[in-house]
């Protein structure tokens, strides 16, 4: 499937679940293309992912 976060273009296997949440974004995307970690900024509302930023929101705040 292909996904779009923010900037970020990526083509991955995944799986689909019946939850609440649009989306859960598991180890295997947050470890980046390249093996370097995301950094979720919360205080900031951001993911710093493969050097690129991208805008998050948190649900129920």
């Amino acid at each position: 499937m292909d996904l779009e976060l923010g900037p970020l273009l990526l083509s991955e296997k995944v799986i689909i679940a019946e939850i609440e949440d649009k989306a859960l974004l598991g180890y295997d995307i947050l470890k980046g293309r390249h093996g370097e970690p995301a950094d979720i900024l919360l205080s900031s509302n951001q993911i710093l992912l493969d050097r690129l930023e991208i805008s998050i929101f948190q649900v129920g705040k």
